[in-house]
C-alpha cells in the first residue's frame, strides 16, 4: 500500500522563487508481502505512535537491502520519529532504495537535492532522480521535473520537455500542474498557444481549491476568454480567490464588482459560500 501517511514539507523562503515551487514530499510506505511479517509488525507500531518499535523492525530488514524499509527508515530520520533527526541519514537511506529503484525514494531524494536537504545541492543529480520518478510515474515529480525545464534549474531550459512532463503531471490531478499548464497553452510555451485549452485548465485547478488558478479563471470569465462569459461565476472565483488572500484577485474582484448588478453580487456570494474543492 503507498501513500499512507504523506506529509509535504515546506522548502524554505530563500528557495521559493528559486525552485519555482517545486514540492517536496515524503511518504511513509507500508508493506503488503505476507512473507515480510516484520515489515507488517513495524507498520502496525508505527501506526500506534510506536516508533521505536517500528524502527527497530524495519532497520534489520534495510540493512539487509529491503528497498521499501530503506526508504522507511529514511522518512523516520527525515522526521525523528524513534531516533534524533539525522538528514544526512535520511539521505543515505533514500539513496540505498532509490538505487533499487524505489520511486518514492528516487523522489525525495531529487527534492533533497534540489533543496540542499541532508545534502550539499545539486541541480545535475536532482534532475537525475526526479527523471527516473517521473519516467516511474510520480507525478510530483513529474511537475517538479517539468518546472526544473521551464526554469532551466540544472538542465538547459527546454519548453516543449517542460511541457511533456507538467501535461502528466496535470493529468494526474496535480493541481499546480494544471495551473502552469494553463499559463503555457496561454503563453504558447512549449505548445501551440491556445486559449480555450488555457481556459480548462486553469478551471481543473480553481475546482481544486488552487487560488492563483481561480483568479485567473475568474478574469477569463468576466472577459468572456476562451470560456463563456459569465460575470457571476467570475465573481464566485475571483471571490474565493481574495478569500485565500490572493492579492491581485482582491483588486480584480474589486474592480469587477464596480460593473455588476447587486443580483449578480448575491449569487455569486452564495455560490462562493458553498463551494467545496474537488478531491483528486
Amino acid at each position: 500500500m503507498l501513500g499512507k501517511g504523506m506529509k509535504v514539507m515546506r522548502m524554505p523562503a530563500a528557495m521559493k522563487t528559486a525552485c519555482a515551487a517545486i514540492v517536496f514530499s515524503v511518504v511513509l510506505v507500508a508493506g503488503n508481502s505476507p512473507a515480510l511479517a516484520d515489515f507488517e509488525a513495524g507498520w502496525r507500531a508505527y501506526e500506534k505512535g510506536d516508533f521505536a518499535t517500528a524502527l527497530k523492525n524495519w532497520q534489520s530488514l534495510a540493512e539487509n537491502g529491503d528497498a521499501r524499509a530503506q526508504f522507511n527508515m529514511g522518512v523516520m530520520y527525515d522526521e525523528g520519529r524513534g531516533v534524533e533527526e539525522d538528514l544526512k541519514a535520511a539521505v543515505d537511506w533514500w539513496s540505498k532504495s532509490a538505487a533499487q529503484g524505489h520511486k518514492q525514494a528516487q523522489t525525495n531524494l531529487g527534492f533533497a537535492y534540489l533543496i540542499g536537504r541532508g545534502v550539499d545541492r545539486d541541480f545535475g543529480t536532482a534532475i537525475k532522480w526526479l527523471k527516473q520518478a517521473s519516467n516511474q510515474g510520480v507525478a510530483r515529480s513529474q511537475y517538479s521535473l517539468g518546472k526544473m525545464y521551464l526554469s532551466g534549474l540544472g538542465v538547459k531550459a527546454d519548453a516543449a520537455e517542460a511541457f511533456k512532463w507538467i501535461n502528466l503531471a496535470a493529468k494526474s490531478g496535480i493541481e499546480q500542474a494544471q495551473y502552469n499548464l494553463g499559463k503555457m497553452y496561454r503563453d504558447g510555451a512549449g505548445v501551440g498557444k491556445d486559449i480555450k485549452a488555457a481556459a480548462d485548465w486553469f478551471m481543473a485547478a480553481a475546482k481544486q481549491g488552487y487560488a492563483k488558478a481561480q483568479n485567473h479563471i475568474g478574469v477569463r470569465l468576466a472577459r468572456g476568454e476562451g470560456i463563456a462569459k459569465d460575470e457571476t461565476e467570475a465573481l464566485k472565483w475571483l471571490t474565493l480567490a481574495a478569500r485565500a488572500g490572493h492579492p491581485q484577485a482582491r483588486i480584480n474582484r474589486q474592480a469587477l464588482m464596480g460593473k455588476v448588478s447587486a443580483d449578480i453580487k448575491k449569487k455569486a456570494e452564495a455560490l462562493a459560500d458553498n463551494f467545496k474543492p474537488m478531491q483528486q
